[in-house]
């Protein structure tokens, strides 16, 4: 109900914008944790409206596909079945989702792009100019194609992990002497699940909120040609060990333009290897890493030697750490730098 709610709030706003030109809220500013919040929210509730709208007719054949005699097939047809109903909502995927999502990116990213260049430069009082440029749109159009290769990758492997689920649901249903119909009907509630993953459209509208918003604030210190910026993290409780580390650190604002810009120039998948996001684990001996991968391989960013998440206003200890000027060549430099991400960059 309150995303339905969401939803209704979202399109009336809209209708009244841009049919009836009226503004009926303030203009929500990219660099208030808050506003961000109601944007990168808005931004999910509209991607996952854009997605069912695309795939709704496929997921309705997908289900269709599932209502067979399952009693009566060998468990080869059985896989068969799943593996056609599957495809069936995949081949969807590139036809009608696809466009419709990095169309609704493009259009919010260029929004933030400009709305981040507006507040940075009203609260750091910058005389540069708002409009944008040639690019500024090839790398919005850049971040709106990489995210909807990684929507296209993530549905895809969802869909992928409903054949293990769909063989239980169906081998418990015939244990319990399950007719047609209740089987079908347990099959087309999982692919719906599994379909409508909304946490997903929430991961997809931070992520690229973020980095849109980080662009805008850098390309506005370079108009106002200013060098440096600093990494700034929350340090709350619920601040990864990552965030804690980049915490306070400097870095040069051309080099970090200049990964966005070598981001968009290798494709749509080129933001994975250019600027790639740290995860945690362990290293060969045992020891709490912060890492990325570059291929098939682990790099390795800092030995985490006394943690701090879950900690308020701690950073934690770390050895065996790169430099600044290894994390800029890497394109460890700028948020966000994992899911869900809220970390930040001001003005050195």
């Amino acid at each position: 109900m309150t995303q339905l709610l969401e939803r209704a709030i979202v399109a009336a706003d809209e209708i009244l914008r841009d049919v009836f030109h009226l503004q009926v809220a303030k203009a929500l500013d990219p660099l208030d944790p808050g506003d961000f919040l109601v944007i990168s929210n808005r931004l999910a509730s509209s991607l996952s409206s854009v997605a069912e709208g695309g795939y709704g007719a496929a997921l309705r054949r997908a289900i269709d596909a599932l209502d067979v005699d399952w009693p009566a097939l060998s468990e080869a047809a059985r896989d068969e079945v799943v593996r056609a109903s599957r495809d069936a909502l995949k081949a969807a995927i590139p036809k009608g989702v696809l466009p419709a999502i990095e169309e609704q990116l493009k259009i919010t990213g260029a929004k933030l792009v400009r709305g981040s260049k507006e507040a940075t430069a009203t609260t750091h009082q910058l005389d540069i100019a708002l409009e944008l440029t040639k690019v500024d749109q090839q790398i919005i159009q850049h971040a709106a194609s990489s995210q909807g290769l990684f929507v296209r990758d993530a549905l895809g492997n969802r869909l992928d992990s409903f054949d293990a689920k769909a063989r239980s649901i169906v081998a418990n249903g015939l244990e319990q002497g399950l007719g047609r119909e209740a089987i079908a009907g347990d099959l087309g509630s999982a692919l719906t699940e599994v379909a409508r993953a909304d946490s997903y459209w929430k991961l997809i509208a931070s992520t690229f909120a973020n980095r849109s918003r980080t662009y805008g604030q850098l390309r506005s210190y370079e108009d106002a040609e200013v060098d440096a910026y600093v990494f700034q993290s929350v340090l709350d409780s619920k601040t990864s060990e990552i965030c804690r580390f980049m915490h306070g650190r400097t870095f040069s604002v051309k080099r970090a333009l200049n990964r966005y810009a070598l981001s968009a120039s290798k494709g749509a998948e080129g933001v994975v290897d250019v600027m790639p996001w740290v995860s945690g684990g362990t290293d060969d001996d045992g020891n709490s890493v912060l890492y990325f991968k570059r291929g098939d391989q682990r790099v390795t960013v800092a030995q985490v030697d006394e943690p701090a998440e879950g900690e308020v206003d701690e950073r934690g200890s770390y050895s065996k750490e790169l430099s600044n000027d290894e994390l800029e060549a890497s394109g460890v430099t700028v948020p966000p730098l994992h899911g869900y991400c809220r970390s930040t960059i001001l003005l050195e």
